[in-house]
């Protein structure tokens, strides 16, 4: 199998670093919001402590007392959070890698049934990511003749004329709806 080495920014495994760094950065905010409540939390908790030992329950020691165990609440509640966050972007890392590795999957199937030559599937590839044919050219230290000439056999084997029909060949299979759901809905409301 031929190994695709070009990626451009928001493809490939780009999509998923940046997940995984948007992900890292909620959970630094929620850690530079948790960890400085918990450090006042303690200070609170040895203060009313001590106020309570010295002075008794007063009406301000109560007060402070309530309030700390607002600020505990508050940290519990932030900590829960970051918890939860963290087990989502998990889970939301692990079904991105699960679609990726299926539509990767899809992508040698029909490259196979096409038969496509491992040179048709390179350049096949880098034209559903996105290059154009200079740039397919370029990265395989190819003529520009070259890529065309294996775009039209691309094109010929995979039964599309064009550019965008082999790239909706497989958007179809990402696209839930179906072409007649709209249509229905078109007519619906005129």
């Amino acid at each position: 199998m031929v190994a695709f080495e070009y990626a451009m920014p928001g493809t490939r495994s780009a999509a998923g670093d940046e997940q995984t760094r948007r992900a890292k950065l909620r959970i630094a905010k929620w850690m530079a919001l948790v960890v400085p409540q918990g450090i006042s939390a303690a200070f609170y908790v040895g203060d009313v402590a001590t106020e309570m030992l010295t002075v008794g329950f007063v009406a301000h020691t109560i007060l402070e007392g309530l309030v700390t165990l607002a600020l505990i609440c508050g940290v519990v509640l932030g900590s829960l959070e970051i918890r939860r966050i963290v087990r989502r972007s998990h889970r939301s890392d692990k079904d991105l890698r699960r679609a990726v590795a299926s539509f990767s999957s899809l992508v040698r199937k029909r490259f196979s049934e096409w038969s496509l030559t491992s040179a048709e599937q390179e350049v096949a590839m880098l034209l559903l990511k996105g290059f154009d044919i200079a740039e397919i050219a370029a990265f395989r230290k190819t003529a520009q003749g070259t890529v065309r000439a294996q775009l039209s056999r691309i094109y010929e084997k995979s039964g599309h004329t064009s550019c965008g029909g082999l790239v909706s060949s497989f958007l179809d299979v990402l696209i839930e709806m179906p072409v007649s759901a709209t249509q229905g809905r078109e007519r619906a409301n005129p």
